[in-house]
């Protein structure tokens, strides 16, 4: 399958996802689906050097240096299926105002989501709970 029809089959599936985490009563937050390489290469940056290369690069880029000094960014890899828009990071809460971070919340919908399609991959079979996508050239 071409990365077009990929990306045509997780749109098709995404709204089923969304749907089936409402019908186990979780409210839902899309939190990202396409990623942009500089995010990519920022989130690939181990936490604990981000600052220091954010103190230098300030001179030059505010924009990146406030990309590397963002508490909210995410840890990923470089190389993710964010990029090629074949996933997406749900933010689930349960009751409404209680967002769950723990995997343990996230496995119902994920075990759900990996029986839905044979290339469907959820994240918390490598510690990112809150990740869905479908698997392109092996990479998940």
């Amino acid at each position: 399958m071409t990365l077009r029809e990929h990306r045509q089959l997780f749109s098709a599936l995404l709204p089923d996802l969304l749907a089936e985490a409402h019908r186990l009563g979780y409210a839902v937050a899309i939190d990202e689906v396409k990623r942009g390489k500089v995010q990519a290469i920022v989130n690939a940056i181990p936490l604990s050097i981000r600052a220091l290369i954010a103190l230098s690069v300030r001179p030059f880029s505010v924009a990146l240096a406030e990309a590397l000094s963002d508490p909210r960014a995410g840890v990923g890899i470089r190389n993710s299926l964010h990029l090629d828009g074949l996933a997406v990071d749900l933010q689930l809460y349960k009751p409404p105002e209680t967002w769950l971070t723990d995997a343990a919340d996230y496995e119902p919908l994920g075990i759900w989501w990996e029986n839905r399609h044979p290339l469907a991959r959820w994240g918390g079979r490598f510690g990112d709970a809150d990740h869905f996508s479908l698997e392109y050239l092996g990479r998940k």
